[in-house]
């Protein structure tokens, strides 16, 4: 490695290569490469996009990864509390939450719901009729626009014949 260091490639200005033995971040590990023309500076960018798919996709992996670990985890720290709690009475902080949950219920289930659920759909059908009306209105407006064009259509074949008889 030393020998390939000390001797610049061919077509490679001594100088520089020098400067990029300096300029190495990392001379341990890393080596100066050079490019010379754009096929080489294309063929780098290529490689260096395909190394960040594949970068990229390592990364989605471990989320996914990450993901099922922190699923996992929850499951067992519930199946480990529901084994500490079991043969344990209920607590009142855990009576009156379900005494919480409970009004909740019976308020999503009361009659109220079922106005709720004609409210909804008399809202989507007001939405329905609007849009109907602005289709309408535009189409309308289309109309007057296509109209008022073939008016100055019109008025400028008159200006034409005008200047054609003015100019005889």
């Amino acid at each position: 490695i030393k020998q390939l260091l000390q001797n610049p490639p061919s077509g490679v200005d001594p100088i520089i290569w020098e400067q990029a033995k300096v300029d190495n971040p990392d001379p341990e590990r890393l080596l100066p490469v050079p490019m010379i023309g754009f096929k080489e500076l294309l063929r780098r960018l290529e490689v260096e996009e395909q190394m960040t798919k594949q970068h990229q996709s390592r990364l989605d992996i471990v989320t996914e990864d990450i993901g099922e670990l922190q699923k996992n985890q929850a499951t067992t720290m519930a199946k480990q509390e529901i084994q500490r709690k079991s043969g344990f009475a209920i607590q009142a902080e855990e009576e009156h939450l379900r005494v919480q949950l409970d009004t909740i219920q019976s308020e999503l289930n009361a009659p109220t719901q079922g106005r709720l659920n004609e409210l909804m759909s008399q809202i989507r059908m007001q939405n329905h009729f609007l849009l109907r009306e602005i289709k309408q209105h535009l189409k309308q407006q289309q109309e007057g626009l296509s109209h008022l064009i073939g008016i100055i259509k019109d008025d400028l074949e008159d200006i034409k014949l005008i200047e054609h008889g003015l100019n005889d």
